[in-house]
């Protein structure tokens, strides 16, 4: 008898981890079934499944390997498994995403309807970003940016509420201050514009130059955050192959785009120094020639002055010497005395 259930046991034995290893192989399958069907799906509903269907093939890889083990007992689908709960993961997070940016662009919408001026550019840019990681399958990232874009819509629209309230109190102290200051305020914007024409070029110039640092500074930014994504796949680990080929795209996209904006500004910096120059010297030219202008003047002032004291002078002269009067000899008329007749 106790032969007998030594004999049994030892055969449970042997058939136990049979049976475990083809319940777990039946397991895969089963699940690779199931990711296919939500490949399948997420294709089906607009989604990208680049990142989704380099998933399933490692793991389509890995099994193949495991399957060429005699033993299934010594087969491991540890790493299969992982792989195939990452798809799941990402089919969740794809859906929650995608309600989530909806929910965004009909906020936007509304608020742009309410009101079209309103500036947006705040929350644009946190949505191209929200775009641009949805569209890379990084669905996770695109939700934390869809919650960010959905708080900065909600404050931007309260700003505009307040600044809008304001401007309404405020419009009639702004027209009175004009129509009752309206010469300084006229005075003030022609002075700035003759300020802005006399400093232009060197206004444009500074302004461009700041532009180049500027660009010089971020395209050392971008090369050392390329040169981290590289240790961190190559060397490190830490960061999977789809998050690795995202980075580096975006980031060589942008350095790209300041290789290409770089040679333009120094042209226009190098164009703007040599106008500068040459209206430093015509400015002295100018200079110049109102010097000499007013030396000419003041030489006829001077002139003009000698030329009045000369004639002053002789003017006094003439005053002072007075014509004599030339006395006139008066002629005396000797009468002749009467002759007296002889008398016969």
């Amino acid at each position: 008898m106790n032969m007998k259930k030594a004999y049994l046991l030892f055969v449970l034995l042997l058939i136990l981890p049979i049976n475990l290893a083809e319940n777990q192989t039946s397991d895969i399958q089963q699940k690779f079934l199931e990711a296919e069907d939500m490949i399948s799906e997420l294709s089906l509903n607009g989604f990208n499944i680049q990142r989704v269907n380099d998933t399933y093939k490692a793991a389509t890889q890995i099994y193949e390997v495991q399957k060429k083990i005699k033993n299934e007992n010594n087969r491991d689908y540890d790493l299969i498994l992982k792989y195939l709960g990452e798809i799941t993961e990402l089919n969740d997070q794809a859906y929650k995403a995608k309600d989530e940016i909806e929910y965004v662009y009909l906020l936007y919408d509304d608020i742009k309807e309410k009101n079209p001026q309103i500036n947006l550019s705040e929350a644009s840019s946190l949505l191209a970003d929200m775009e641009f990681e949805f569209e890379n399958e990084v669905y996770d990232e695109a939700y934390d940016l869809a919650k960010q874009s959905y708080s900065k819509l909600i404050e931007i629209e309260g700003k505009q509420t307040a600044l809008n309230l304001a401007y309404q109190a405020t419009t009639k102290t702004i027209k009175s201050f004009i129509v009752n200051n309206w010469i300084i305020i006229l005075i003030v914007f022609v002075a700035g514009g003759i300020s802005f024409f006399i400093f232009k070029n060197r206004f444009i110039y500074y302004r461009t130059k700041h532009k180049i640092n500027k660009l010089e500074i971020e395209s050392k930014v971008l090369e050392s955050l390329i040169a981290k994504a590289q240790k961190e796949y190559f060397e490190g680990g830490t960061i999977s192959e789809a998050t690795y080929r995202i980075r580096t795209k975006k980031f060589s996209e942008l350095t790209r785009d300041i290789n290409r904006q770089l040679p333009l500004l120094r042209e226009e910096l190098v164009k703007r120094k040599k106008e500068e120059l040459e209206d430093h010297k015509s400015g002295k030219k100018k200079i110049k020639k109102t010097k000499g202008l007013f030396k000419k003047l003041e030489e006829t002032k001077k002139r003009n002055k000698s030329l009045k004291e000369r004639l002053f002078r002789k003017k006094k002269k003439v005053v002072k010497k007075k014509p004599k009067k030339k006395l006139v000899k008066k002629k005396v008329v000797k009468k002749k005395k009467p002759t007296k007749k002889k008398k016969k």
